[in-house]
């Protein structure tokens, strides 16, 4: 098949087209916030010059410094200071977000992974908030002179 300008317009439209389309399933999936909750959550986080870096999976900052990203499965960086993010799935790139825009995204098996972390990640961040609560709540009952089991609850696990 040869190439005309007619012809290479209509590829570059096109690209564009399905290039949007991803874009928007990104942002549609939230896959930007998921990444940065599992990160945050399950992965481990470095204090840098410029705010932290989470990546996941956890690791100390000896093998982050060593590994490289195609040595995981499914391997994901956040830099919180720069709204950055980078997953590597399968030794590939599948999905880039830069000063928090999505520059690169494709879908695949990946999400669904990505999905099911993030419903870990999500529970993790709930658990931690119910603990947060429930001792705000114990420091304010003490100055009442109260006690959970004054409130109603023998014992909290």
């Amino acid at each position: 098949m040869e190439i005309d300008e007619v012809l290479l317009n209509k590829l570059k439209k096109r690209f564009e087209e399905i290039k949007g389309q991803r874009i928007e399933e990104a942002r549609k999936l939230g896959i930007y916030s998921m990444v940065a909750t599992v990160t945050e959550e399950l992965g481990s986080t470095f204090a840098v010059k410029h705010g932290d870096l989470h990546v996941f999976p956890p690791m100390t900052w000896e093998e982050f410094r060593r590994v490289k990203p195609t040595d995981y499965e499914l391997y994901m960086l956040y830099d919180d200071y720069g709204h950055n993010i980078d997953v590597w799935y399968k030794g590939r790139k599948v999905f880039r977000a830069n000063l928090g825009d999505v520059t690169l995204y494709i879908p695949g098996e990946w999400v669904e992974e990505l999905k099911k972390l993030y419903a870990v990640a999500k529970d993790a961040m709930r658990k931690r908030w119910l603990k947060r609560e429930l001792e705000a709540l114990k420091k304010e009952a003490e100055k009442w002179g109260l006690t959970l089991k004054d409130l109603g609850i023998d014992e909290v696990v």
